[in-house]
């Protein structure tokens, strides 16, 4: 549901069309919370995430292939690893370039996107969980 809404709890956006996130209502980031030290924390987060970003696919994917078409490194703790690369590379293709476009939006202060704030706390979630959930 888009709205025209103004209000001291979600800040003032000019008269721009927003949606509001009712579902998740508390953890919407706020103008208010960007401080001049969150400022610059979160412009550095968002520059490491998207400089950590290319080697992290590319060397987690390097792993899979060279164990993958390389029989004498299929030991099992090569497999083990390659296991672990997977869920790496899935970390780095799925929730790393969500964590740089809400950080962005963050420094930004774009208004909240309800969307965005869900796969941001998807994506959150199944990094932190993926090691444990994929089985090779």
């Amino acid at each position: 549901m888009a709205n025209n809404i103004s209000s001291p709890s979600t800040g003032e956006y000019s008269g721009l069309e927003i949606e509001e996130c009712n579902y998740i209502k508390e953890s919407i980031w706020r103008k208010e919370y960007l401080a001049e030290d969150t400022y610059k924390h979160s412009v550095a987060l968002a520059s490491v995430n998207s400089i950590a970003f290319f080697p992290m696919v590319l060397l987690n994917a390097l792993v899979i292939f060279a164990v993958a078409t390389r029989r004498p490194l299929r030991t099992n703790s090569n497999i083990l690893l390659a296991c672990l690369a997977g869920a790496d590379l899935l970390t780095g293709l799925v929730a790393m370039p969500i964590a740089f476009v809400v950080e962005m939006k963050r420094i930004l202060d774009t208004g909240p996107f309800c969307a965005l704030e869900k796969a941001y706390t998807v994506a959150t979630f199944v990094a932190g969980s993926a090691p444990s959930v994929i089985s090779c």
